[in-house]
């Protein structure tokens, strides 16, 4: 299994992390692995940035965050090496998501396995999201390894007497077939909902016919489903013009991670005639052109590092001919962006795999 390449263990400092290394060093004892911690720096920002007097703490925070995201990687490393593994240590640092980042350095390497933990911890650096799993085993040809956490090891164990019942395996077959593991988060029905949210629900259901997972999952909390409702409609009546917004929200939700999102936004962009080329430029906060880029980097900031945004900075998009009501929508579409993006990663909520 492992003559011809590394082990490729991607880590995040979380419980269920360390148990993958763990169950490594049990079934290839002594095994050549990289361990993998993968972030997403500031550097597109920074590189938009020149001449501005924010651009040293934009620096020093990107500094600051490699450093920890170094520190976790060799942790992770002498865990492993303490289990009897030939370890070392790994950061990828490139603006791309979770998954892309380990299937990418996994061709690097010239992987024999991929090794996943089933659920890792979030935070602002790119750490293992809910679906990266299933994500890497969607876009990878290398065998990959998903070692499940305890919770869900726990939750399909066997009965006493080993066996299982007809449905039970039926259940699990279909399950192996989708790889797609359940949302953390059960989406409801108007049926299923409780008090405003189904009242809402069945609005949207009356005036749409079908309503989205994201949609039917935020009903759990009738609060975030109306906030969200009022915070989209809001944001339609913003005079940006849509194809520098959904650039922006592109920039965003490659930071924060949802693949859902991206992959939402990416449709989005196509539909408006935005190429493949400057869609992958939004998704690092940049475009070809000019105006658009210094809004897109502006939108960027504004969800990585607002307090580094300058005064002359806000005269530069002024002088590109946005107004300050354009100027503070960017504020409005990034709160939309990052509530959509934070809501589907804590439900566990992905693209469905790509039809073959």
């Amino acid at each position: 299994m492992t003559s011809t390449g590394h082990i490729l263990i991607a880590y995040d400092g979380s419980a269920d992390s360390r148990a993958a290394i763990t169950s490594i060093a049990e079934l290839f004892p002594g095994a050549d692995v990289v361990v993998l911690y993968a972030r997403q720096p500031l550097e597109s920002v920074a590189a938009h940035l020149e001449g501005h007097p924010a651009l040293g703490e934009l620096k020093n925070l990107d500094a600051a965050t490699h450093d920890a995201s170094t520190q976790i990687a060799a942790d992770g490393a002498k865990y492993a090496a303490d289990a009897g593994l030939a370890a070392e240590p790994r950061v990828s640092s490139t603006m791309t998501t979770a998954s892309e980042a380990i299937v990418a350095v996994a061709d690097d390497l010239d992987a024999s396995l991929i090794v996943i933990g089933s659920r890792g911890r979030r935070g602002l650096p790119a750490t293992l999201l809910g679906s990266t799993s299933a994500n890497v085993l969607h876009h990878t040809r290398r065998p990959t390894l998903v070692i499940p956490s305890g919770e869900v090891a726990k939750a399909v164990e066997l009965p006493p007497n080993g066996d299982r019942s007809d449905a039970d395996r039926d259940r699990s077959s279909e399950h192996t077939k989708e790889v797609t593991p359940m949302t953390r988060l059960t989406p409801l029905t108007p049926d299923t909902a409780q008090g405003a949210a189904r009242e809402l629900l069945g609005d949207l259901v009356e005036r749409h016919g079908t309503v989205g997972a994201m949609v039917r999952t935020m009903a759990h909390s009738p609060a975030v489903l109306g906030g969200y409702l009022q915070l989209t409609r809001a944001m339609k009546r913003t005079k940006l013009r849509r194809e520098i917004s959904e650039r922006i929200s592109l920039a965003v939700q490659q930071h924060q991670g949802c693949d859902l999102c991206l992959a939402a936004h990416t449709d989005a962009a196509r539909g408006l005639g935005i190429s493949d080329d400057e869609i992958a430029a939004s998704r690092e906060g940049r475009s070809a052109d000019p105006k658009v880029s210094a809004m897109v980097t502006y939108g960027l900031q504004v969800h990585i590092a607002p307090q580094t945004i300058s005064d002359e900075q806000i005269e530069e998009l002024r002088s590109f001919g946005y107004t300050d009501r354009e100027i503070t929508d960017v504020v409005g579409i990034v709160a939309l962006n990052v509530l959509t993006g934070a809501f589907n990663l804590v439900a566990g909520l992905y693209p469905a795999p790509a039809a073959t």
